[in-house]
């Protein structure tokens, strides 16, 4: 695989090309290729990597729910598959990221079979417009991105993690337990379409509240079984402990399960955790950092500057200049490590809806054989 990522902006090479022209890209072989989007983005995803990947054939909204044995997220990353879907009869689209800007905003290849449209251009797409497309209807919304080799932020390793835990104490930021819960916190963040920034904020936080220790309680004071304290619990300190312990929604996560002194607790409890604050954090904007929950989940302003936002936002403690610079700190730590990795997961982002323009081109007439 090539070592760096080499973003295609003019269409030299595409006519004819053999990523697009040849029998090894199955749109090309029956009947299907260029223009259109999906021959084209299965030919570049492969030209970007040098080689061939085994993407699916079917119609672009289908894309990105059959890649299951492809890293997919929502955070864009270069060289991946950026795939729409559509709530009407249209088939969808897909477009392969080429350049990503700082704030976000993407620039996008694509081809498309309908004739008002190009054979081939380049799009910029803005993060703060939800990546709107002009030619695509409102119909069509975001469904999220399939990683290439070099993922979101450069990187592209995938996650394999699991919960690290234990009765007392926290895991010191460099040790192999952090790494761990630090992956696995990106890993369930980033399917529920949180940015890379937003989740290394809420990491630096997670240092001085628990120790990355999903398990945690408050001052290490571990109580019996069913007891909920008033003191804090979890990776963010969760006060009252009833606060996560005793709400319904909570329990009903996949991995809920506490850890009292005397009942061993679910070793996935920290991912019931993060769902629990992603759907009901007691999140407010403060004058410093007006962001709103919803924005802070995908924005991408500096991981130092997140960890200042979910501080005085969400954890809002007694002193909070006191941990202000270690929270920092952490969070910039973290996004240099976190940018290695491509996420872990995937959620459609059905809520981004597109609100311009004609359809996009797409194979039309029948599907393709799954590969």
């Amino acid at each position: 695989m090539p070592a760096t990522f080499v973003p295609r902006l003019t269409d030299s090479g595409v006519n004819g090309g053999s990523w697009w022209y040849t029998s090894s890209n199955p749109f090309y072989a029956a009947g299907y290729g260029m223009p259109n989007c999906t021959c084209y983005a299965y030919g570049r995803y492969a030209e970007a990597r040098n080689a061939w990947a085994s993407l699916p054939t079917w119609d672009a909204k289908d894309w990105y729910d059959d890649a299951t044995s492809f890293q997919r997220g929502a955070v864009p990353g270069l060289g991946a598959v950026m795939c729409w879907g559509t709530t009407g009869s249209g088939p969808g689209h897909v477009a392969i990221v080429e350049q990503i800007a700082a704030n976000g905003d993407v620039t996008v290849s694509e081809s498309h079979y309908t004739s008002s449209l190009p054979y081939w251009d380049l799009q910029t797409l803005t993060a703060a417009s939800g990546y709107s497309h002009p030619y695509l209807g409102s119909d069509y919304y975001l469904q999220g991105f399939i990683y290439n080799d070099w993922g979101p932020g450069g990187g592209g390793q995938p996650i394999i993690a699991s919960w690290q835990t234990k009765t007392t104490g926290g895991y010191a930021r460099t040790s192999a337990e952090a790494l761990q819960n630090a992956l696995c916190t990106y890993r369930k963040l980033s399917s529920l379409g949180w940015s890379l920034n937003a989740v290394c904020g809420v990491l630096g936080n997670m240092e001085i509240e628990s120790g990355y220790n999903p398990w945690r309680w408050e001052s290490d004071d571990v109580p019996n079984y069913p007891s909920t304290p008033s003191y804090g619990y979890g990776l963010a300190q969760f006060t009252p402990s009833s606060k996560y312990i005793s709400d319904s929604h909570a329990q009903s996560y996949s991995g809920y399960g506490p850890n009292w002194a005397d009942h061993a607790g679910n070793q996935n409890d920290g991912d019931a955790q993060l769902e629990y604050i992603h759907n009901y954090a007691d999140y407010y904007p403060t004058t410093d950092y007006p962001l709103t929950f919803e924005e802070y989940k995908i924005s991408t302003y500096n991981a130092g500057l997140m960890s200042l936002a979910w501080l005085y936002n969400y954890e809002r403690p007694g002193d909070p200049g006191a941990t202000q610079q270690d929270r920092i700190d952490a969070a910039n730590y973290w996004y240099a490590i976190l940018s290695q990795y491509g996420p872990g997961g995937r959620r459609p982002w059905k809520w981004l809806a597109q609100k311009r323009g004609a359809k996009v081109g797409y194979i039309r007439r029948k599907r393709l054989f799954r590969y």
